[in-house]
């Protein structure tokens, strides 16, 4: 199934206190948490919703990275590189080169920051 442009596809928590953020996720919205069955994933943990879909991920940052806490969301297109230079239209900053996962010939990601509230 392919999702339309702008779809939010994943969401990922970056946290300091992993088990803290588990406890509070289960016992607010029910959501089952477990550790990636992805041997490569590492401590990366994998948030599923009552109906069991898995809808986020939960990890903590490397000690060698600055500790940026909170959510991230990742939105599905079908062009990556084209919906990185619209957003540059918007004065979004593109975070990192594009990355493409080998592993899953689908999957292309680029980080982007919005540098504004609204886009006209």
């Amino acid at each position: 199934m392919q999702n339309a442009d702008g779809t939010p596809i994943w969401f990922e928590l970056n946290t300091a206190d992993e088990a803290k953020a588990r406890h509070f996720y289960a016992a607010t919205i029910g959501w089952t948490i477990a550790r990636s069955p992805m041997p490569e994933h590492g401590a990366y943990m994998i948030a599923s919703a009552p109906d069991g879909a898995a809808i986020a991920g939960i990890t903590t940052p490397p000690p060698s990275a600055p500790s940026l806490s909170g959510w991230s969301i990742y939105f599905g297109t079908n062009d990556v590189d084209a919906t990185t230079a619209q957003a540059g239209n918007w004065a979004a900053r593109s975070r990192s080169n594009r990355q493409t996962f080998p592993a899953s010939a689908v999957l292309r990601l680029r980080w982007t920051r919005s540098m504004s509230a609204s886009c006209s």
